[in-house]
Parts: structure tokens; sequence; C-alpha cells
């Protein structure tokens, strides 16, 4: 008797594949397979990438509410017929539209920072990761990519490696 190389299973003499698995038997054992090696240097690119097209957006997004916030403060008074939301809301607007516009800063930033390897840009680009979870779905799919890329152990050590080389 003799016995599968893939399987372990026991084999007669005669036959030419494992019955259990259907490993060729006359095909001397192949080694194990290596474990799968991932490039986080990629990995790291294609979401510093990402980073500046979100911040891109996020200017956008900051920008386009400032100016709309002038003007709205007179089509509410005009429309509703009183002052209050005319004074308050162009106030709410323009104070989100700076929100957004320092988030949007952070982001491009964290994207060129993580280009270059630079230190303080992993800490950044996590918290701009964890932000971004919130924008459900694309910013939800960035916020978990990244947190994979920038928090899992291998990541990690891969950044403040080429942080190390590149500083």
């Amino acid at each position: 008797m003799k016995y599968c190389h893939r399987c372990g299973v026991e084999v007669a003499e005669a036959h030419q594949f494992c019955p259990q698995c259907g490993q060729n038997l006359q095909a001397p054992p192949s080694p194990p397979a290596q474990p799968a090696v991932r490039d986080y240097g990629r990995h790291v690119r294609i979401l510093a990438v990402l980073l500046l097209v979100w911040g891109g957006l996020g200017l956008l997004r900051g920008v386009g509410m400032m100016f709309v916030a002038g003007p709205m403060g007179s089509f509410l008074r005009d429309a509703v017929g009183y002052d209050l939301p005319g004074r308050f809301l162009p106030h709410l607007i323009m104070s989100l539209g700076w929100v957004f516009l320092a988030v949007a800063v952070a982001t491009v930033a964290a994207g060129v920072g993580l280009m270059n390897y630079e230190p303080w840009a992993r800490p950044v680009a996590v918290v701009v990761c964890v932000l971004a979870l919130l924008h459900f779905p694309l910013g939800t799919l960035l916020g978990a990519y990244g947190l994979w890329v920038l928090v899992s152990a291998e990541g990690e050590r891969h950044y403040r490696q080429a942080a190390a080389t590149h500083g």
C-alpha cells in the first residue's frame, strides 16, 4: 500500500490518482505553497491617491457651502417673511463650510504625506479615515481600506520602516 502525498489517504498500488482528493500519484509531491506577501507599499500609494481625490472633493464641498451661504440669507428672508432663518442658517452653513475645508485640507495633507512617507502623515491619515467612515458608502469604504492599510500590524511595520528609510 502507498499513501497520497496530498491528503494522506491509503491508496492501492495500482491507482494512478487518489480516490479521495484526485491527486496524481505518479507526479512528485509539490512543495508547500508559500504564504502570500502583500505589497503594502502599493497599498500606501493607492491610499494616498484616494485621500488626495477625497480631499479635493471635500475642498469643493466646503467652498460650495461658503458660496451658497451668502445668497441663502436674503432668499430665506424673502421666502419665509421674517429675519431669523435669514440670519441663523447662513452662519451655520458658513461654519460647516469652514469645518469641511479644514478636514479637506488635512485629508490632502495626509495624502501628500503618505506619498512621501512622512512620519506625521500616518496618524493624520488614521484620523481622516475614521472621519471618512461616517460618509456612507464611499467614505466608509475609503475609511475601512485606510484603516486596514495603516493600522494592521504588517501595514504599520511597513510604514514605520519606509518612513525611517525615506526620512
